[in-house]
């Protein structure tokens, strides 16, 4: 069969390779030192250092579209303001982010594929910028509790660490806010879900309401020649910003729950042990899905597609070396 393979380590870029063929005793990756990033953090009025912050990455498909949710923080204390690290990722778009108590947050662009980046400032406005909102059933009636994230609903939501949960009568506050437009996701695991995006204005409080209803869940099989299809990836993104995904089973069957109601597309994709000469490699369909409902949703996949199966109970070994330049 043919394998993607992926290396990384400490201070150098992850790099993937695809396309290696079981048996393979030439699979040598090259490793690139990590570009750096650095800089400072100042206070907009005053020109002084930040003294104590934290900085983080969002690393994005796309332009512009920052899940803060995503972004993980690293905190710096000193009397310069000053910040350094790697970037983890290439190819993706670059956004640095920057916070502290008692600022308004804020963010600087930093492009794609880029190299080591020095000098940077990333100036912070005082003040305090508040989200205060909450989160109701259907009937209105607040529910508490409730789990309150930043950006997409994590998948599955036990893995990701909520901005904050509603008190006794549904409310909840958001500190130290970022001045940009981002999507609250509000979840109650036996309610349901619902997001709201909100344009957040700096020093000031902004309100927020969540309207939870039941999810949904779409499911189906995979197959190519009419015979199941295991380990095909899906990927469900929907018109709330929701982006989750799975693979199928050993009988090519997948289930995605956790979806909001309204229209979806969904794509299969063939996995990397098959056919790595396929152009085509998948298919992708509409469907709209209702609130507390299942959506069923099958997939056949092209007739051009061939899959190369291995023997049963035969292992297979693939040799290389991880080196620096």
């Amino acid at each position: 069969g043919s394998y993607m393979l992926a290396a990384s380590a400490e201070g150098y870029q992850k790099q993937v390779v695809y396309g290696i063929e079981a048996g393979a005793v030439d699979a040598d990756f090259v490793l690139e030192p990590a570009p750096i990033v650095d800089g400072r953090v100042i206070d907009v009025k005053t020109g002084k250092p930040v003294a104590r912050f934290d900085v983080g990455l969002a690393y994005e498909s796309t332009p512009g579209t920052v899940d803060l949710g995503m972004v993980v923080f690293q905190s710096f204390s000193n009397l310069d303001g000053v910040f350094s690290f790697p970037v983890a990722h290439s190819g993706s778009y670059l956004t640095l982010l920057a916070r502290a108590p008692g600022y308004t947050s804020n963010q600087l662009d930093l492009g794609r594929d880029m190299v080591n980046v020095s000098g940077l400032e990333i100036p912070l406005e005082p003040g305090q910028t508040q989200v205060v909102g909450s989160v109701r059933d259907p009937a209105g009636h607040g529910v508490p509790n409730a789990f309150i994230f930043l950006g997409t609903l994590p998948s599955p939501p036990s893995l990701g660490t909520p901005a904050a949960r509603t008190d006794s009568v549904g409310e909840f506050t958001l500190e130290n806010f970022p001045s940009q437009a981002t999507l609250i996701t509000a979840y109650d695991p036996d309610l349901g879900l619902g997001t709201a995006l909100i344009e957040v204005k700096p020093n000031q409080t902004n309100q927020v309401e969540i309207i939870l209803e039941p999810m949904a869940v779409v499911q189906g099989t995979v197959t190519y020649h009419g015979r199941p299809l295991p380990d095909a990836a899906i990927l469900l993104q929907n018109e709330a910003g929701q982006a989750l995904g799975g693979h199928t089973d050993e009988n090519g069957a997948y289930e995605v729950r956790d979806v909001l109601p309204g229209k979806a597309s969904v794509q299969a994709s063939l996995p990397w042990g098959v056919d790595p000469t396929q152009t085509s490699r998948y298919l992708k369909q509409e469907v709209v899905v209702e609130a507390g409902q299942v959506a069923v949703l099958d997939f056949a996949l092209p007739p051009s597609v061939s899959v190369t199966e291995e023997p049963q109970n035969q292992k297979t070994l693939v040799m290389g070396n991880v080196r620096s330049p």
